[in-house]
């Protein structure tokens, strides 16, 4: 069971790098900046490798958090085969798996950030650093593993803390961080900028596509 599990995991970082990859090359092959076109060259390889060492920083907490569960689990269902539920409800056993069931999501819980977190550093470190502008211009991001982190764990405790309202400036603080980490290599007065003379399309689908446009945090 523990094997299919951890398989899945892996799976799982597998599908989500196939479709990272196919979908950022899509996205940045369609931008446009005027006449100038954006480029990047994404390797979906290099996604499904990133997405892939994301779902394995998370699998060791994974593995700690069945260790300290199964044992108390065992002894639970042990003593309810004998047939004295009454005895289970109102043991130390219970209370200490109730314990070991809040101290599990915790450690579940650390692992989904630091993997959250390594899978957004490193996947945005990478792609922003294959986009070019026109054959001049190219993109830097110094993200840092720690940095994000920080930044996760104070805007989440912004948005908890003030019951959602202060949402809007964890979010500003969040947008400063991204720019703040993003760098322009080139200069930009060298581009030639003139506007483009394609119309946007104004059907219904078209709306709705361009309001359905996942947030990569550019």
């Amino acid at each position: 069971m523990a094997v299919s599990f951890i398989i899945g995991v892996m799976g799982v970082g597998v599908v989500q790098g196939v479709t990272v990859g196919l979908w950022l090359n899509l996205f940045f092959n369609g931008l446009s900046f005027g006449t100038q076109n954006f480029a990047a060259q994404v390797s979906v390889k290099k996604c499904i490798l990133i997405c892939f060492a994301s779902m394995l920083i998370l699998i060791p907490f994974l593995i700690l958090a069945m260790a300290l569960f199964l044992p108390d689990c065992i002894n639970i269902i042990s003593v309810a085969m004998m047939g004295d539920i009454e005895k289970v409800m109102t043991s130390e056993a219970m209370k200490n798996l109730q314990n070991t069931i809040i101290l599990c999501y915790v450690i579940y819980l650390v692992g989904a950030l630091i993997c959250f977190s390594y899978l957004v550093v490193t996947l945005r470190n990478y792609y922003v650093n294959t986009v070019v502008l026109g054959e001049k211009i190219a993109f830097r991001s110094t993200l840092t593993l720690s940095g994000f982190i920080g930044q996760l764990i104070v805007n989440i405790l912004i948005t908890v803390c003030t019951f959602g309202i202060g949402y809007p400036w964890a979010r500003i603080r969040y947008c400063h961080y991204l720019a703040n980490n993003t760098w322009v290599d080139g200069d930009l007065d060298s581009l030639n900028l003139e506007d483009h003379e394609d119309k946007i399309a104004t059907d219904i689908v078209s709306r709705l596509s361009r309001g359905l446009v996942p947030n990569i945090s550019l």
